[in-house]
């Protein structure tokens, strides 16, 4: 054994350095029981320790280190990372694809929640809040709606706010922290059984007044009433598809039109039981029930006569009744 400065004092060796070298490079150290270094420890090439090794100071490993199976590693200190990077709050060490690890951001639900925001005081003041990687899947829950801007993905700014939505910090997959929101806002409003709900502001919904819809015993019926105004006005086509009946509940048949009373109601009656007042002009469609097609200036016949009341009676003749 060479010494360099240590020197050996009863069952101390005191010094700084020792090198154990036959002349030829090569030297052993064989220990039977623990090895305790208070400050740092090289070794150029193979180290086994079979016993308890406490590193005081730090540990650099350059080559392959292996823990036998029935080893044991207490970390009782700060960790770094393969890019020297000590480990913030709630990281864990992920591994890429040539075995080195880093550390990555995790919460173990994903969202932690943190108190309630006022949007429009900013209150508590999330403009000013780090958008790091540790912050990611904070929230919080609007209380106060308000426009208070905070930066979120590409650059842009959300300024929308209302109670119950979420602002809540995110993180993409190039590693780009910003604002996001979940929109959580509810539609607020009461309605009133068998009425229609109506908007009746942007967030709001309350009865259409004027309108209900009763289900009748016959779950195929359905009874719309418009209530509170004189009159219902429609601006577009309507398409009727099902029987149309008329103010008595009744059904029209082959034939029949619909007919206004002295109530302004309507009521079906038949083509054949109309009659027209001498002084009066009757402009209607006409039909060719022989198969024709009529285009205008054909001859349409025409048969009736004056009846006693004075009133003419008209009914559709073919050629062979013309006079």
């Amino acid at each position: 054994m060479f010494q360099d400065v240590a020197q050996l004092s009863g069952n101390v060796l005191q010094g700084t350095t020792i090198t154990i070298d036959d002349g030829n490079g090569v030297g052993n150290l064989v220990v039977a029981q623990d090895v305790s270094v208070g400050d740092d420890l090289t070794v150029a090439d193979t180290l086994t320790v079979e016993g308890l090794s406490t590193f005081n100071g730090d540990a650099i490993f350059n080559s392959i280190t292996t823990l036998a199976q029935s080893s044991e590693l207490h970390l009782l200190g700060p960790i770094y990372d393969a890019n020297d990077d000590l480990g913030n709050n709630e990281q864990v060490l992920v591994s890429d694809g040539l075995g080195n690890v880093t550390w990555q951001n995790f919460q173990g639900s994903g969202l932690e929640f943190q108190s309630a925001w006022n949007a429009d005081t900013n209150t508590p003041d999330l403009q000013n809040y780090p958008l790091i990687p540790g912050n990611t899947g904070k929230y919080w829950v609007v209380s106060v709606a308000g426009s208070t801007p905070l930066t979120t993905s590409g650059g842009g700014t959300i300024t929308d706010w209302q109670p119950g939505d979420w602002a809540i910090i995110s993180e993409d997959d190039a590693g780009n922290v910003f604002w996001d929101k979940i929109d959580n806002s509810s539609v607020d409003g009461a309605g009133t059984q068998n009425h229609i709900a109506m908007w009746t502001s942007a967030k709001t919904l309350g009865n259409a007044a004027p309108v209900s819809m009763i289900q009748d015993p016959d779950l195929a019926i359905q009874t719309l009433t418009f209530t509170g105004g004189n009159k219902v006005v429609f601006d577009t086509a309507i398409e009727l598809q099902q029987e149309v009946f008329d103010s008595l509940g009744n059904a029209g048949t082959t034939n029949d039109i619909l007919v206004s009373g002295s109530g302004s109601q309507l009521s079906y009656v038949n083509l054949a039981d109309i009659t027209v007042g001498g002084a009066e002009v009757v402009e209607a469609d006409v039909k060719n029930v022989s198969g024709g097609a009529l285009v205008k200036g054909d001859p349409v016949y025409i048969s009736g006569s004056v009846s006693t009341s004075g009133v003419l009676e008209v009914e559709l003749a073919d050629a062979s009744r013309l006079k």
